[in-house]
């Protein structure tokens, strides 16, 4: 694990749990906009899993937008007479200081251009290696059909039994958790089976991407939805925006065919 992934894994951490305790703030001592602060939260980590991601031009506008924010946090600190705005102010100004002065996260082009000529990866991909987009929809529906299927399963032997919507609950936590980010860390969805669609890395399309990297990519569906298929049709890979995000890449074909 790289000192700069160690420093984005940490940065990107802490992030999340200021963006958490912000919206309780939101809800319980501001004007109660919830959804406006989930929305702004969404829009900062894809920008930050942009920069993440070797868009390194995008710390620019990262940093304005995390200036706003702590501005905002520090007037409501001063409105409200709370010392935790104040503290999400200022680490919004950490980011912004370790995103532009942190030597982990500097990356010399020299070594970039090194990486690149060393990628394990010689196969010339054509439009016919990717997947249309409506072979992802399908996908996608033959997973959404499956899981509720499950759900629905559950629902009746669970009838009427008094833990009934706990259970719901834990399952339906357990299937975001787990589903998804293990089978296409480890192996494939069922979705992506039947359609013989896989999952690779960006820079290495013989390889699976990490766990980290695949809860990452199903993080950033669950929360774009069908927004993140948008850009499908805007880059000569094919990749989705929760692609870009997790380094990976969706090609046709079965795990049995050579890919290098």
């Amino acid at each position: 694990m790289s000192s700069r992934f160690k420093a984005l894994l940490f940065l990107i951490s802490g992030f999340v749990v200021f963006e958490i305790v912000f919206a309780f703030l939101v809800e319980t001592v501001g004007n109660g906009d919830v959804l406006g602060s989930f929305i702004k939260s969404v829009v900062l980590l894809v920008v930050i899993g942009f920069y993440a991601n070797g868009i390194h031009w995008l710390k620019w506008i990262l940093s304005v937008l995390l200036l706003l924010q702590s501005i905002a946090c520090i007037l409501a600190g001063i409105g409200e007479d709370n010392l935790i705005f104040f503290t999400i102010a200022a680490y919004s100004s950490f980011f912004i200081y370790c995103i532009h002065w942190l030597k982990a996260l500097k990356v010399e082009k020299i070594k970039l251009e090194e990486s690149v000529s060393r990628s394990p990866r010689k196969i010339i991909y054509t439009a016919s290696n990717y997947p249309l987009l409506l072979v992802r929809h399908k996908a996608l529906l033959i997973d959404g059909v499956v899981l509720l299927i499950l759900m629905i399963l559950v629902m009746i032997i669970m009838d009427e039994h008094e833990h009934r919507t706990t259970v719901m609950i834990a399952l339906s936590i357990l299937i975001s958790l787990l589903y998804e980010p293990l089978l296409i860390a480890y192996s494939k969805t069922l979705g992506q089976r039947a359609m013989k669609i896989k999952v690779r890395k960006y820079d290495n399309h013989s390889e699976k991407i990490s766990l980290l990297n695949s809860y990452a990519r199903s993080f950033t569906k669950g929360t774009l939805g069908w927004l993140s298929l948008i850009t499908i049709n805007f880059n000569p890979h094919h990749r989705a925006i929760h692609d870009i995000i997790s380094n990976s890449i969706v090609l046709n074909g079965d795990d049995t065919e050579p890919t290098s």
